[in-house]
């Protein structure tokens, strides 16, 4: 008869798993990144062994069992691949998956004949998993020291706890507190989930403030540009916006060229200048997208070109002053860049 506690134990795992499944897929809807995809891949084989694993602790047979630590092996060596991928690593597919494939028939080899221990690990099983753990937490908590927020490291100390803890899992049916410590173990694997939805929301909220931000503060040198002020009004609004636009601290501005009747105030061509700026971004971002393949864009490529079209048509109605110095700045910097290449 099945161990009743170890049984309800990874039944629970198993609901845990399903359900932070699910929540994945809904997160994936909106950030398609490539990190992601291999933590949901990971995470489907983590689901999959918690279920054969509650399987196989109910029916007699080797089989079943080497399928689930084999599945398990692969979701936690999928786990260092998302890993490696959201710090700026490139994970090289030529490598990982035949190493992964070498894994595989080892483990087969070691785990033919069960082991008197949890679910009857040997000692490969065991110090693989717990490498694998370690080294994605001591890489992620490295990385997350220079990021902001708190999921990277909530996800990075889960998986060194997680890690440490099953280190001596071989030894834990000999202990007193065996049904402790295998729930203790899976409080860990399900809180590595939670962590991973915490940085993914958290990594949303902080990119979608900031594109606010930048949004707030074209909207206001815009609408200052276009009210109705005095010339102290409008350059103290104008130049307070450009300056954080900037991250600057100061800056000087002449206010009048020209002499006698030509004299005029340069800050309008400043403001056209500024909005030809803003407007080659949104041209270069445009143009960009026009370049992603179909799986990676979440819009149609069509939208991107009429967007395109209408920058261009926007920066044609400014002044030819702005448009002529904005388009020699761009050139006098792309110039600049390909000499330094061609050094």
């Amino acid at each position: 008869m099945p161990n009743q506690g170890l049984l309800a134990i990874t039944f629970f795992e198993t609901i845990s798993f399903s359900i932070l499944l699910i929540l994945y897929f809904l997160l994936d809807r909106g950030r398609p990144a490539r990190f992601f995809r291999f933590w949901i891949a990971a995470w489907a084989a983590q689901t999959f062994w918690a279920a054969l694993l509650m399987y196989s602790l109910s029916v007699s047979g080797n089989a079943s069992r080497v399928i689930a630590l084999e599945s398990h092996i692969s979701g936690t060596a999928l786990f260092l691949a998302a890993v490696w991928e959201y710090t700026g690593r490139k994970v090289r597919h030529f490598i990982f998956w035949p190493a992964l494939a070498l894994v595989w028939a080892i483990l087969a080899v070691v785990e033919m004949r069960p082991a008197a221990s949890l679910a009857g690990v040997r000692w490969f099983t065991v110090i693989f998993q717990c490498s694998l753990l370690i080294v994605s937490g001591w890489l992620l908590w490295r990385f997350s020291q220079s990021r902001a927020g708190y999921g990277a490291r909530l996800l990075a100390a889960t998986m060194l706890l997680a890690g440490l803890h099953s280190a001596d899992a071989i030894y834990w049916r000999e202990q007193p507190f065996f049904l402790l410590r295998v729930a203790f173990q899976d409080f860990f694997n399900v809180t590595i989930g939670i962590a991973m939805a915490v940085l993914v929301i958290e990594a949303t909220h902080l990119r979608m403030e900031d594109l606010n931000e930048k949004l707030r503060r074209v909207t206001l040198i815009t609408a200052a540009s276009t009210q109705s002020l005095n010339v102290d009004q409008m350059l103290g609004i104008v130049l307070h916006h450009l300056v954080e636009s900037l991250n600057a601290s100061h800056g000087l501005v002449r206010l009048i060229t020209g002499s006698g009747d030509s004299a005029e105030l340069i800050i309008r061509s400043a403001i056209g200048f500024s909005s030809f700026a803003v407007l080659t971004y949104y041209m270069i971002a445009n143009a960009a997208a026009l370049t992603l393949d179909r799986h990676e864009r979440r819009w149609p490529r069509a939208l991107a070109g009429l967007g395109l079209i209408g920058c261009v048509a926007l920066a044609l109605t400014l002044p030819l002053a702005s448009v002529a110095g904005g388009a020699a700045l761009l050139l006098s910097g792309a110039l600049v860049y390909a000499i330094r290449m061609a050094w």
